[in-house]
């Protein structure tokens, strides 16, 4: 499998305290209901989970391609990711949180823009956030799109939306990949690679539905 056959992984964590329902929802929307299927999803199970989390993340695995990591214990989102990135098999990474909604065109839009721009290292684009249904949205986040604005933008707050991210695995290990910098894991990866030289481009369009 290559990267112009738009292989991709897909790379999430997945920790105790999160509702069942909504992380049943989130691999639904990255499998079940995507026009472009990932080559395989890479689920870190961030400890111990609930016997429903397991549920879900077992009955889940039965009908994808499934790549589960088990931490012995929680180790916070930038471990569980980087733990999780050096399993990933595909050269583009496409990040999901356990509890959001990614809209059906999400990677069939995303994986494209990637691979028409291989100059691009990572990028990502708007978010439609809500808090109890995808048919009441709360508002848009919006990030800057070309990589000049990028730049700027990185100067003063996060210019990714880190649920909406995909990214080259070799470029991001390059950096340094994901650290334990809690609440903050992704900028200080966007930093790093910004700072080695990488380029960045964001999407003007909602790629994932983000709970509140």
């Amino acid at each position: 499998m290559t990267e112009s056959k738009l292989d991709f992984s897909v790379l999430l964590s997945v920790y105790k305290q999160e509702k069942p329902v909504f992380l049943e929802q989130a691999l639904a929307s990255i499998w079940d209901k995507q026009l472009l299927k990932p080559s395989e999803i890479v689920i870190v199970m961030d400890g111990p989970l609930t016997e429903q989390l397991e549920k879900v993340i077992i009955d889940f695995s039965k009908n994808a391609t499934v790549n589960l990591l088990r931490l012995p214990r929680n180790m916070g989102l930038g471990i569980a990711l980087a733990r999780g990135l050096e399993a990933c098999s595909n050269e583009i990474v496409a990040r999901m949180d356990s509890d959001d909604i990614a809209l059906s065109e999400r990677f069939q839009k995303q994986i494209e823009f990637m691979r028409t721009n291989p100059d691009i290292s990572f990028s990502s684009g708007y978010i439609a956030e809500f808090s109890d249904s995808v048919e009441n949205i709360s508002g848009i986040r919006k990030v800057p799109c070309t990589f000049e604005r990028i730049t700027k933008f990185t100067k003063f707050r996060n210019p990714m939306n880190h649920m909406s991210v995909a990214f080259r695995k070799t470029d991001v290990l390059a950096s340094g990949s994901y650290m334990d910098f809690p609440g903050y894991e992704d900028y200080y990866l966007w930093v790093r690679m910004l700072q080695k030289g990488y380029r960045a481009g964001n999407i003007d369009e909602n790629l994932v539905y983000a709970r509140i």
